[in-house]
């Protein structure tokens, strides 16, 4: 049995992949923070026998910067997402385009000569 055209899948695949692409900048930051974190508190247990401002400075500092960068792949990967939403989206639309009725065009008018009045 062939499958029939359901416009509501694809929407509803549209409208998981625009929720998707609001988790993943959420989780890209927050896992590369958490990154960062670790390396930052390693870096301050190695550091702080030296200097301990620059070992403060490192144990905050690395894991903004991990944030920031996750934040950014983050991003991209919520515009590919995005792009692919549109993308499903458009095809629904060509498809509800392209299914309507075609209206059938009035036949053309043709319109009467004027008649010249031929004088002798």
């Amino acid at each position: 049995m062939p499958t029939e055209y359901d416009a509501r899948v694809i929407q509803e695949q549209a409208d998981l992949l625009y929720e998707e692409a609001d988790r993943a900048l959420i989780v890209a930051a927050i896992f590369a923070g958490l990154v960062g974190l670790f390396i930052g508190i390693a870096s301050f247990w190695l550091l702080a026998d030296h200097n301990e401002t620059i070992a403060i400075v490192v144990v905050l500092g690395v894991p903004l910067a991990f944030a920031a960068i996750g934040l950014l792949f983050g991003q991209r990967r919520a515009f590919s997402l995005r792009s692919q939403a549109q993308q499903l989206l458009i095809l629904v639309a060509i498809e509800a385009n392209t299914r309507r009725p075609v209206a059938v065009a009035a036949p053309p008018v043709v319109a009467a000569s004027p008649t010249v009045a031929v004088s002798a």
